[in-house]
């Protein structure tokens, strides 16, 4: 698991209350947000007869708040009416109703989370392309496909650069520019794909980031879809909402939301729900055993509620506003230009709006990633109205804003009786005033990998292994390197590369450490997140067949087998007969067999029996035993007598 670096950038001005009644156009100037998330859902069970009944129903919700490096979850309460009982992973909260007697079924979460408004740091060049790196995160899915035509526009966009950082900015702002965000397309209730989006030109968040994201993937950097909800002013609340997660080597996951405009950022309005290499994956899923019952879904109730706003934070950004020339005509083309300094010795990106203008020949907006320490100009060219009255002289206000509200202005001064400017002469006054000075910085950077599995069993020896390099120009002194409270100091040379090993010895359950490589000048830090099991979990999470056959009947049995890790030497029995060996097994397995009324039959004539035995990783074996019920029709009648002696069926066609 790679860690990320991250430093809180922002400094605290003044402490800042505003009404919760008050519209907030956005929260990306508070330094922070705590924020209470809650889920709310429903199940209907439809009975077709008297007859119907129930055995079990599961709901296996995915999305929730997950603990991040600027998130932080306080806790996650669970609710069911009637109570269920609740099974907790790092990845799924499943709710359980055994024999349930309504056919309305609720459940749901209450969860308080605190969200930094902070900037994973990025203090040097990455090489673009970036090495070989070939995982699931570059791969295309179902709804994040890689078309010629994806891969075209891509490589169109990033020609000729060689950083890392600035190519993926340019891929999600030519997204953010060229893709037309529009609620009222069939986007807003439907997923579409990367190449339906690329050709129409249109779609809502999900989609603009789906195409981010086959971009990114198309030329060899992982990326992954971050589920969450986000606070809008559409209708100022929060609402579901879907960004993207970008990973540099060294670096980590970086966040790119290109809906909002928020280029290697988001602001404390977004809750992490979860993230997955595909947008398609379901909020929840269900499963239940039953006669003659199905199951209904019902609408998702989100809501979001802010507790805390936290602090207005201080201007990150120098920048500053005048116009190339002033006193003009009517009619008179005139660049305005803005300076803008990064004192930081990281990359920082941005967005410029002008706010107040006279008539602009562009898009009001600019989106910037400054490299440290670098000086960058930005231009726009307003148009000065035509008719004016003789005799006057008249000032309109040029207001700009940077994403974080900091704003900046200049007069602008015209009248009849003064100079006309051409829009060619506005356009070399542009490439006059284009050349920018950077500044080099002393690079100190480190990067600090820590393997740890998911899953571990209790009675297996518990370590986590962690490796650093110094990937800067300088010597990395006085480093601390902690797995929670268990801390070694390590000294690296440029280049030098060394491992460290941390034994923990804790109990069965989910267990969440803070991962630290810290000194004066370097902060790295991550979540690290696994879970420790007393076994491997295996169960069947659903038996679809007929709940009635006849004796000479043919039918499949399907079968989904799930663990929470994977298994090895796995045999499957029905009726004590084998049917199903697999030498190892993924988490989740599904088996269909083929099946007469025959082989399930059994004298008591009213269940089967299904057996799975299977080892660990280990070697230690385990049984999973489970009966369900079936009626078995026009048995004949010797039959029947054998089954007075034990013999109870014929072998499986398998």
């Amino acid at each position: 698991m790679r860690l990320v670096a991250i430093i809180l950038i922002f400094l605290l001005l003044i402490p800042f209350s505003i009404a919760q009644s008050e519209k907030i156009n956005d929260y990306n100037d508070y330094d922070r947000l705590e924020l209470e998330f809650n889920l709310d859902a429903d199940i209907g069970l439809v009975f077709k007869d008297s007859n119907s009944k129930v055995k079990d129903v599961s709901s296996i919700l995915t999305f929730f708040p997950r603990e991040d490096i600027m998130q932080k979850v306080a806790f996650v309460n669970t609710y069911s009416d009637p109570n269920a009982d609740v099974r907790k992973s790092l990845d799924e909260i499943t709710f359980s109703w055994f024999n349930p007697d309504r056919k309305d079924l609720n459940f749901g979460i209450n969860s308080e989370v605190s969200i930094e408004n902070a900037l994973v740091i990025v203090d040097d060049k990455i090489t673009f392309p970036i090495s070989d790196i070939d995982n699931q995160y570059t791969r295309a899915t179902e709804f994040i496909d890689i078309t010629p035509e994806i891969r075209k526009q891509a490589q169109e966009i990033v020609s000729g650069e060689d950083d890392a950082y600035v190519a993926v900015f340019k891929l999600g702002n030519w997204v953010n520019d060229n893709i037309k965000y529009d609620l009222s397309t069939l986007t807003a209730d439907v997923v579409q794909k990367s190449s339906w989006v690329l050709q129409s030109r249109q779609g809502v968040c999900d989609e603009l980031t789906n195409l981010f994201i086959s971009m990114t993937r198309s030329l060899g950097i992982p990326a992954r879809f971050v589920y969450g909800v986000a606070y809008t002013n559409t209708n100022y609340d929060w609402g579901p909402h879907g960004w993207a997660e970008v990973y540099l080597p060294g670096e980590g996951w970086i966040p790119f939301d290109v809906t909002y405009g928020q280029m290697g950022w988001v602001d404390p309005s977004h809750i992490k729900l979860k993230h997955n290499p595909d947008s398609g994956d379901p909020t929840i899923r269900y499963s239940w055993k039953s006669v003659d019952v199905s199951l209904e879904g019902k609408t998702i109730d989100l809501k979001t509620k802010v507790k805390n706003k936290g602090n207005k934070i201080d201007f990150p950004i120098d920048f500053k506003v005048k116009t190339l020339v002033n006193n003009v005509a009517p009619g008179s083309y005139v660049p305005i230009e803005v300076e803008i300094k990064n004192k930081n010795a990281f990359y920082f990106p941005n967005k410029y709006t002008i706010i107040k203008s006279t008539e602009l020949l562009d898009d009001n907006h600019i989106n910037v990633l400054l490299k440290p320490g670098q000086i960058k100009k930005i231009f726009w060219i307003t148009k000065i109205p035509q008719n004016l009255e003789d005799n006057y002289i008249y000032t309109s206000l040029i207001e700009i804003e940077d994403q974080f509200h900091k704003k900046e202005f200049v007069n602008l001064t015209y009248a009849n009786n003064l100079g006309l400017v051409s829009l060619d002469e506005a356009k070399n006054l542009i490439e006059e005033n284009s050349l920018v000075e950077e500044t080099s910085i002393v690079s100190k950077k480190l990067r600090f990998e820590c393997d740890v599995p998911e899953f571990m069993l209790i009675y297996n020896e518990k370590n986590i292994d962690c490796s650093l390099k110094n990937l800067g120009n300088t010597p990395l002194n006085d480093l601390s390197v902690c797995i929670g409270k268990n801390c070694q100091d390590v000294d690296l040379s440029i280049t030098e590369e060394k491992n460290l090993n941390f034994s923990i010895n804790l109990d069965v359950g989910e267990h969440i450490l803070k991962a630290t490589a810290r000194s004066k000048d370097i902060n790295v830090q991550e979540i690290l997140k696994f879970m420790i099991l007393n076994d491997p979990g295996l169960m069947i999470e659903s038996v679809n067949y007929p709940e009635s056959v006849n004796y000479d009947e043919n039918f499949n049995l399907d079968m989904i087998i799930t663990s929470k890790v994977p298994v090895n030497d796995l045999v499957l029995e029905i009726n004590g007969q084998k049917v199903l060996q697999q030498p190892s097994s993924n988490t989740i397995s599904r088996i269909t067999i083929p099946a007469q009324g025959l082989n399930l039959y059994r004298k008591d004539n009213d269940s089967f029996e299904v057996k799975i035995s299977y080892k660990d990783i280990n070697g230690k074996e385990y049984v999973f035993l489970e009966d369900y019920p079936i009626n078995i029709t026009n048995v004949p009648w010797y039959i029947k007598i054998l089954g007075l002696f034990g013999i109870s069926g014929f072998f499986f066609r398998v």
